[in-house]
Protein backbone atom coordinates (compact mmCIF):
# COMPACT_ATOMS: atom_id res chain seq x y z
CA UNK A 1 0.00 0.00 0.00
CA UNK A 2 2.82 2.39 0.87
CA UNK A 3 4.00 2.00 -2.56
CA UNK A 4 0.76 3.12 -4.64
CA UNK A 5 0.93 5.97 -2.07
CA UNK A 6 4.71 7.03 -3.03
CA UNK A 7 3.87 6.85 -6.90
CA UNK A 8 0.70 8.80 -6.73
CA UNK A 9 3.03 11.23 -4.70
CA UNK A 10 5.86 11.72 -6.88
CA UNK A 11 3.47 11.16 -10.30
CA UNK A 12 1.93 14.61 -8.81
CA UNK A 13 4.84 16.51 -7.74
CA UNK A 14 6.50 15.62 -11.17
CA UNK A 15 3.12 17.70 -12.80
CA UNK A 16 3.42 20.57 -10.44
CA UNK A 17 6.85 20.69 -11.47
CA UNK A 18 6.11 20.61 -15.59
CA UNK A 19 2.90 22.93 -15.40
CA UNK A 20 -0.03 20.00 -15.54
CA UNK A 21 -0.51 17.22 -18.28
CA UNK A 22 -3.04 19.39 -20.18
CA UNK A 23 -2.92 18.60 -24.17
CA UNK A 24 -0.31 21.08 -26.21
CA UNK A 25 -3.11 23.63 -27.75
CA UNK A 26 -3.55 23.33 -31.24
CA UNK A 27 -5.83 25.44 -33.82
CA UNK A 28 -8.73 25.58 -32.13
CA UNK A 29 -7.31 27.15 -29.22
CA UNK A 30 -5.47 30.02 -31.33
CA UNK A 31 -8.56 30.27 -32.95
CA UNK A 32 -10.73 30.88 -29.72
CA UNK A 33 -8.56 33.34 -29.13
CA UNK A 34 -8.03 35.07 -32.66
CA UNK A 35 -11.84 35.50 -33.02
CA UNK A 36 -14.59 36.82 -30.87
CA UNK A 37 -17.13 34.27 -29.66
CA UNK A 38 -19.92 35.22 -32.48
CA UNK A 39 -17.01 34.73 -34.95
CA UNK A 40 -16.13 31.62 -33.55
CA UNK A 41 -19.54 29.69 -34.01
CA UNK A 42 -19.55 29.96 -37.69
CA UNK A 43 -15.79 28.70 -38.27
CA UNK A 44 -14.58 24.98 -37.72
CA UNK A 45 -10.94 24.08 -38.04
CA UNK A 46 -10.90 21.79 -41.46
CA UNK A 47 -6.81 20.66 -41.20
CA UNK A 48 -3.66 21.91 -40.32
CA UNK A 49 -0.56 20.66 -42.92
CA UNK A 50 2.58 21.49 -43.65
CA UNK A 51 1.66 25.31 -42.09
CA UNK A 52 -1.86 25.75 -43.89
CA UNK A 53 -4.59 26.47 -41.30
CA UNK A 54 -7.84 25.25 -43.05
CA UNK A 55 -10.99 26.75 -42.30
CA UNK A 56 -14.46 26.02 -43.14
CA UNK A 57 -16.96 28.83 -43.30
CA UNK A 58 -20.83 28.26 -43.05
CA UNK A 59 -21.71 31.08 -45.41
CA UNK A 60 -20.19 32.91 -48.36
CA UNK A 61 -21.00 36.36 -46.70
CA UNK A 62 -18.70 35.32 -43.78
CA UNK A 63 -16.17 33.89 -46.31
CA UNK A 64 -15.74 37.51 -47.55
CA UNK A 65 -15.60 38.73 -44.29
CA UNK A 66 -12.64 36.65 -43.06
CA UNK A 67 -10.71 37.50 -46.50
CA UNK A 68 -10.57 40.84 -46.08
CA UNK A 69 -9.18 39.99 -42.51
CA UNK A 70 -7.02 37.62 -43.71
CA UNK A 71 -4.02 38.91 -43.14
CA UNK A 72 -4.54 40.16 -39.80
CA UNK A 73 -5.90 36.52 -38.83
CA UNK A 74 -2.47 35.01 -40.48
CA UNK A 75 -0.23 37.50 -38.47
CA UNK A 76 -2.35 37.27 -34.76
CA UNK A 77 -2.25 33.60 -35.24
CA UNK A 78 1.66 33.48 -36.41
CA UNK A 79 1.73 34.77 -32.57
CA UNK A 80 0.88 31.44 -31.11
CA UNK A 81 2.34 29.24 -34.03
CA UNK A 82 5.31 30.19 -35.63
CA UNK A 83 4.41 27.25 -38.64
CA UNK A 84 1.52 29.26 -40.03
CA UNK A 85 1.98 30.22 -43.58
CA UNK A 86 -1.30 30.82 -44.71
CA UNK A 87 -5.43 30.55 -44.26
CA UNK A 88 -7.37 28.77 -46.72
CA UNK A 89 -10.90 29.64 -46.33
CA UNK A 90 -13.66 27.73 -47.99
CA UNK A 91 -17.73 26.99 -47.38
CA UNK A 92 -18.53 24.72 -45.67
CA UNK A 93 -20.56 22.36 -43.06
CA UNK A 94 -19.57 23.75 -39.83
CA UNK A 95 -20.56 22.78 -36.05
CA UNK A 96 -23.46 25.53 -36.44
CA UNK A 97 -24.20 25.10 -40.27
CA UNK A 98 -24.63 20.82 -39.22
CA UNK A 99 -27.04 21.82 -36.47
CA UNK A 100 -29.49 24.03 -38.31
CA UNK A 101 -29.26 21.53 -41.53
CA UNK A 102 -30.46 19.08 -38.73
CA UNK A 103 -33.11 21.25 -37.26
CA UNK A 104 -34.99 21.96 -40.54
CA UNK A 105 -34.95 18.54 -41.86
CA UNK A 106 -36.69 17.62 -38.58
CA UNK A 107 -39.12 20.32 -38.99
CA UNK A 108 -39.58 19.66 -42.27
CA UNK A 109 -40.48 16.06 -41.55
CA UNK A 110 -42.60 16.75 -38.45
CA UNK A 111 -40.51 15.58 -35.80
Amino acid sequence: MEDIKTTVQAVLNNLHKHGGAGPAPGPDDWLDRVLTKQERRYVAVAYFRNGVLGLKVDSSSRLYHLNLRRQELKDKLAAFCAEIKDIRLSVGATGSSRARAIKNSCKSAGL
